[in-house]
Formats: structure tokens, C-alpha cells, sequence
């Protein structure tokens, strides 16, 4: 059996140029996403006593792009921001990809992150928090979603239908339509929320 790139599959994985391609793939992720990250967090630690008790810099008013949003005390969380988005869609994907321990994985760092952002509330302002947490809250119910597609369709297949007692079938058998509502409806109340809070 020959593994073939999946963007170009004249292009084998044992072939020199899928060695040099990948080669250019871990320079593009360390120079973009890692460098970056490091980059803004350098950048931010040089004008943290300005930023968190002045008077203003011109680096700290440079960075304001980046901690204007948040109270001082946490002017470096927009940091994680940053992690986060690299673990999900990028870290992640390299967790074995499609199986349900790379669902377990996202829904595990969702959940942390959410509670590590209800506790500090980092936003200036409260309606700020209040719409981020919701997003994330959308975020890890989709995941969990996502896990229950996961099982619908192994327990919807004829041989493990088969194999399963009636009991078994009332327990695992996922409708799929109740999951898209669930989903859909998590995500809407959650908007429905943050959007109250917003206007109280």
C-alpha cells in the first residue's frame, strides 16, 4: 500500500519531495504560529509595567492591539487566545485524526479553557466576557456533539446492531436529528444569554 500527500497525490510519503515538504511545513508552523506567539509574548513582557501601571510607552501604545480589550492584570491573555487557536486547528490534528480520542482531547482543553475564562474574567468590559464566554461554552458543546455523531454512527451500523441486545440499542442508539437540535439549540441559547447579560 502506497501513502500519497494528500494535497498532491503524485507526491508520495517516501519520496524526497514529501521530506522537503515537510520540511517547509515545520519552518511555515515554528516561523507563523509559534514565532508569533512568542513574539507578542516578548513584546508584552517588555511593556508589562507600562501597561500595567504606566505612564504609557510608545511600545505599550503599540501593543494596545493586543491587551487594549482586558484589564492590565491580564493584558496577557489574548496570549492564549493564540494558543488556543493553534492547539484546535492545528496541534490537534496531528492527535489521531478522526478518532474519538482526538474529540476527548478538544473537549478536555475546551472545558479547562472556558473555566480558566469564567474564573478571571479577563475583558475590560463585562458584556465582553459575557459574549466570550458564550462562544467558548458553543465551542465545547459542539465538540460534545460531535463525539455523540461519533458513537451514532458506530452504533448505527448493521454488524454492531447485530451484536447489541434491545436494552443496549435503547441505550447507545443516538438519534441524529436530536443531536443537529441539541447542537443548533445550545449554540442559539447561548447567544440568547450572553445577549441578556449584554443588555442587563
Amino acid at each position: 500500500e502506497v501513502s500519497a500527500l494528500r494535497a498532491d497525490v503524485r507526491i508520495t510519503c517516501d519520496s524526497p519531495e514529501h521530506g522537503q515538504i515537510k520540511s517547509l511545513a515545520w519552518l511555515a508552523v515554528v516561523l507563523y504560529p509559534i514565532g508569533l506567539l512568542v513574539l507578542n509574548g516578548a513584546l508584552l513582557f517588555a511593556a508589562r509595567k507600562a501597561i500595567l501601571s504606566g505612564p504609557p510607552t510608545p511600545l505599550s501604545h503599540a501593543l494596545a492591539f493586543l491587551h487594549q480589550d482586558y484589564v492590565p492584570e491580564f493584558c496577557w491573555f489574548e496570549l492564549l487566545e493564540m494558543a488556543r487557536r493553534l492547539c484546535l486547528v492545528g496541534l490537534f490534528i496531528l492527535i489521531s485524526p478522526g478518532s474519538i480520542t482526538q474529540l476527548t482531547c478538544a473537549i478536555v482543553f475546551c472545558a479547562i479553557y472556558l473555566l480558566l475564562q469564567m474564573q478571571t474574567t479577563p475583558y475590560l468590559f463585562p458584556s465582553d466576557n459575557c459574549i466570550a464566554s458564550g462562544c467558548s461554552f458553543s465551542l465545547l458543546i459542539a465538540f460534545v456533539v460531535c463525539m455523540m455523531f461519533k458513537v451514532a454512527t458506530l452504533t448505527e451500523q448493521g454488524k454492531i446492531q447485530v451484536q447489541m441486545s434491545n436494552e443496549q440499542r435503547a441505550d447507545f442508539t443516538i438519534d441524529t436529528v436530536v443531536l443537529s437540535v441539541v447542537l443548533l439549540a445550545s449554540m442559539l441559547g447561548a447567544l440568547v444569554a450572553s445577549s441578556v447579560l449584554f443588555f442587563a
